[in-house]
């Protein structure tokens, strides 16, 4: 079977403007480029950006209320969303794993906040972050998270196995709850000592973001309970 001669139509080159000269034609070229891959293009693009964003390192220095308040919108938001996963995938290995995998982001950017309140320093990396926390069970939880996290993002997972694989790995994570409980509460605690910090009006604007955040952990903490970890006379 022949192959299609190639032409300039198909290497989607096509004439534009021609005009004659000294009895020549000359013509402007142009390419055409297929919508369907500038559509993909900007797909990966954007695909990219998304999880560079959930999963850059790089610190804010120095830090200002508003980078702190976005912070802890994020962090609430992560936890809606944790939330949301688990309760629209009926057990699904994707969205339970990357239920996981973004509860991962939540606490470390509480993480991030502690020490800048602490140290008036974004550490940025994550193993150093997790090292500078200065309580033994809330570092050894955040090492824990960050191996499920790499786990559910990167290990090639058997989807029969699933369900079981992720019910043992929520049930681990319940096991840390004091410790998750107890981040969040020193972030408040150590609040008053983020050094940026203006007037008293960003100190209650900020525990109110803090209170938001509380309840969204609880809402998912619930979640996993009761849709993951069921009773057995459930």
């Amino acid at each position: 079977m022949n192959a299609a001669p190639l032409t300039l139509q198909r290497l989607g080159i096509h004439a534009g403007e021609c005009r004659r000269s000294n009895g020549k034609s000359y013509c402007k070229f142009r390419r055409n480029v297929n919508n369907a891959v500038k559509k993909k293009v900007l797909s990966l693009v954007m695909l990219s950006l998304f999880f560079l964003c959930f999963s850059s390192c790089a610190r804010i220095d120095p830090i200002t209320p508003a980078d702190y308040s976005n912070l802890l919108l994020k962090i609430k938001e992560l936890f809606a969303f944790c939330t949301a996963l688990i309760s629209q995938g009926q057990g699904s290995l994707t969205h339970n794993g990357q239920s996981i995998s973004r509860m991962y982001y939540a606490f470390y950017h509480l993480a991030r906040l502690y020490n800048i309140n602490k140290y008036n320093k974004d550490i940025g990396r994550h193993d150093k972050t997790w090292g500078k926390v200065d309580v033994q069970g809330i570092k050894d939880f955040g090492h824990a998270l960050k191996a499920l996290r790499e786990k559910y993002d990167y290990d090639p997972i058997d989807p029969s196995d699933g369900t079981n694989v992720t019910r043992t790995d929520f049930s681990s994570i319940l096991l840390h709850k004091t410790a998750a409980e107890s981040l969040i509460e020193m972030v408040e605690l150590t609040l008053p000592d983020f050094k940026n910090l203006q007037p008293n009006a960003d100190i209650y604007s900020l525990m109110n973001c803090i209170s938001d955040i509380r309840k969204e952990h609880n809402r998912l903490f619930n979640e996993i309970e009761t849709k993951v970890l069921p009773t057995e006379n459930s």
